[in-house]
């Protein structure tokens, strides 16, 4: 077996940033899709958009939001589907097993014609260990469906008052950043997400980058193109995939996780110098297990024989069960001569 399909045991391992980055906060909050009650199918993917903007908009300071894709690990644990309808209980269960002490869940309805769709919100914030609603509110937002993020940004801002009153930004600021991205690029980005089928999911992802750019927005759709590249990287076209993660830059969203699946995208196309300088920019802004594994494999590739054994016996003196570490320093040992 030769070297390289040996150390890329090493290089596929999950990698979450929010779990890695994330400093105590009073509060964690969980964003369940909302319901459409309006019965207009063509309507649905409104639900999950909530989800992923609050997820967003939520994430400040004395409070942290947990990400959709960590909500997905939830619904493992209790043995859920995401496309399963659940009672009011059952998400409490799921924001409880997130380890979120808030739950925000809602519903909306449709209404108007084809010359001017409009949506109804009703939101509420509850205490999952109480099971109770926070201060027996119900946050109610109406208006035409082309105003949908504006008033996502407005409902985030409610729920963040109503926890903290001493807000050091205003609504208005808020909204501009539920707002940032155009409508359209919106709308493609968020089916793209959520749609199964990966097919279509590129197809949406590539339109809501290019709706991102000529319809105004500034600089990268780092969210798009990270979702992109992730859907490459998990089909193992590896190859596009490290192309749309190279897109990415250090002022955008996503950043280090683009650096990560990168490194080992370009691991997996034999480009290690490459994987290698992406895997050092985050030796020191994320010191985590694996980056210390990955990056000391592919040193072992390039010959880097010192730093190498150190980084993958760090990883192993942190977590001297895993077996992928053990395997890896095991490995490099022998490639050394290091057989005792």
């Amino acid at each position: 077996m030769s070297f390289t399909r040996v150390v890329f045991l090493g290089l596929t391992l999950l990698f979450v940033t929010a779990a890695a980055t994330r400093v105590p906060a009073s509060d964690v909050v969980l964003t369940m899709p909302f319901e459409n009650e309006s019965g207009k199918a063509e309507y649905n993917w409104i639900g999950e958009s909530f989800a992923i903007t609050l997820a967003n908009l939520l994430d400040a300071p004395g409070m942290t939001a947990i990400s959709p894709d960590e909500r997905n690990l939830a619904y493992e644990r209790l043995g859920l589907r995401s496309s399963d309808l659940l009672t009011r209980a059952a998400m409490i269960r799921i924001a409880e097993a997130a380890q979120a002490n808030l739950a925000v869940i809602g519903t909306y309805d449709i209404g108007g014609d084809t010359k001017r769709t409009t949506i109804a919100i009703k939101a509420r914030l509850i205490e999952t260990r109480e099971g109770r609603l926070v201060a027996n509110k119900v946050f109610n937002l109406s208006g035409v469906l082309g105003k949908l993020q504006e008033m996502q940004g407005q409902l985030s801002w409610s729920i963040l008052y109503e926890r903290n009153p001493l807000l050091t930004y205003s609504k208005d600021q808020l909204v501009r950043r539920a707002t940032s991205t155009p409508a359209r690029a919106y709308e493609s980005f968020v089916k793209g997400v959520q749609t199964p089928n990966p097919k279509l999911s590129e197809n949406f992802l590539k339109r809501a980058i290019e709706d991102y750019a000529t319809g105004g927005g500034a600089g990268n759709f780092a969210d798009g193109i990270f979702q992109l590249g992730l859907l490459y990287y998990n089909q193992k076209n590896h190859a596009a995939a490290a192309k749309e993660f190279s897109r990415l830059t250090a002022t955008d969203p996503h950043y280090l996780e683009s650096l990560f699946f990168g490194g080992v995208s370009l691991a997996q196309t034999n480009d290690f110098r490459g994987a290698l300088a992406s895997f050092e920019k985050l030796l020191k802004p994320l010191p985590m297990l694996e980056v210390w594994n990955n990056a000391g494999s592919v040193m072992v590739a390039l010959g880097n024989q010192d730093e190498a054994l150190r980084l993958l016996r760090q990883a192993v003196a942190n977590s001297p069960y895993d077996q992928t570490y053990r395997f890896n320093y095991g490995y490099a040992l022998w490639r050394y001569g290091k057989f005792d």
